[in-house]
């Protein structure tokens, strides 16, 4: 947490990654709009936000990922279960939320080594200048 920010910037801070609107930030904070817009602006400040919406989707993110693996497992049973009325409704389901095309024609790369090497020294150089 910075220490350049004052009170009511780390208050403004959870609402703003909330998406909470510049208009109800001022009103619940007491302050003008126009200092929630210049907050908005100052790095130190997008910074303290960015940190925020970034714990907020690693969590969200670690809790997909394991109830996925639970959600896989109800499924696999329930496919495995001849004698469900929803067997064939449910694979159709699968099939139609999974992207089969990404999947199937994904690009996985090269298999030689030295054009892996010479992608990757592309990249490398390439991100340097963006």
């Amino acid at each position: 947490m910075s220490k350049n920010l004052n009170e009511n910037q780390l208050l403004a801070i959870p609402l703003v990654a909330q998406g909470v609107s510049g208009k109800d930030i001022a009103k619940t904070l007491k302050i003008t709009e126009e200092t929630v817009s210049r907050w908005k602006q100052q790095p130190e400040f997008k910074a303290e936000v960015n940190q925020l919406l970034k714990e907020c989707r690693d969590d969200t993110q670690y809790r997909l990922r394991s109830i996925v693996n639970k959600s896989l497992e109800i499924l696999m049973n329930e496919l495995g279960n001849d004698t469900s009325d929803m067997r064939v409704n449910l694979a159709l389901k699968v099939l139609q939320n999974m992207k089969l095309n990404n999947y199937l024609f994904e690009d996985i790369g090269s298999s030689n080594a030295e054009i892996v090497r010479k992608k990757i020294s592309d990249q490398e150089f390439a991100e340097k200048f963006i």
